[in-house]
């Protein structure tokens, strides 16, 4: 009898964690989505100033354009063909982290190769490298796979003083919730809570998830 009240309460607390990812990675995706559009953004009408330049956009805005009917296969071959376009190279491979390598039937092996070479890859910016490793980080959550030089290398993110260091404990909580450290997790959500240098948006969601964490846990235990 014990047995089966403590496997309901297991999977009481994995659906909830079920719960906690669906509705804030969401969310959180979301901040990444529009951070894509504005340095896109910019950069469009940065090149686009320069006749050189020109054609470099079309190519790109037109890959963008054709994204969403394309299939998996087209999507990678469109991405990868702009790796070493000028001015948008980054910006394709972010696109194709987020994109390509969330494709649900994209083998482990695979996505574990692409993950490697992206990680690897000394041409970006840093802080387009660090964009890259959140929004990675942020794509593994739903398929539930662990790359471990992505994880540490969002971890040093996470220790930074930098802009994307919220989203980066952000998304190790979720890391953190989705295999079961419920108590790390919540550290990791006071730090953005207690942090004033985090958007106000995180930091509220940061306190709504621990509210919901403390609410669980204490189900659980009764």
């Amino acid at each position: 009898m014990v047995d089966i009240i403590q496997e309901a309460k297991e999977e009481a607390r994995h659906e909830a964690i079920r719960h906690f990812l669906k509705k804030y990675a969401t969310q959180i995706a979301l901040v990444f989505v529009m951070i894509f559009s504005a340095v896109g953004g910019y950069s469009y009408w940065k090149n686009a100033q320069k006749t050189a330049a020109a054609e470099a956009c079309k190519q790109y805005m037109r890959v963008l354009q054709d994204l969403q009917t394309a299939s998996p296969e087209e999507r990678q071959k469109s991405l990868k063909s702009l790796f070493d376009l000028k001015g948008y190279g980054a910006l394709a491979k972010i696109i194709f982290g987020v994109t390509v390598l969330t494709e649900p039937d994209i083998k482990a092996d695979t996505l574990s190769q692409e993950i490697d070479t992206l990680l690897n890859d000394k041409t970006m910016d840093d802080f387009l490298r660090d964009l890259l490793i959140v929004s990675l980080a942020q794509g593994m959550l739903n398929k539930n796979f662990t790359h471990v030089k992505l994880t540490e290398a969002l971890n040093r993110i996470a220790r930074a003083n930098s802009f994307l260091r919220t989203y980066a404990l952000e998304t190790l909580a979720l890391q953190d919730m989705s295999s079961g450290n419920t108590t790390h997790a919540a550290e990791l959500l006071k730090q953005i809570e207690n942090d004033a240098t985090s958007p106000r948006q995180s930091r509220e969601r940061a306190h709504i998830i621990q509210r919901q964490i403390a609410s669980q846990e204490s189900v659980l235990e009764q």
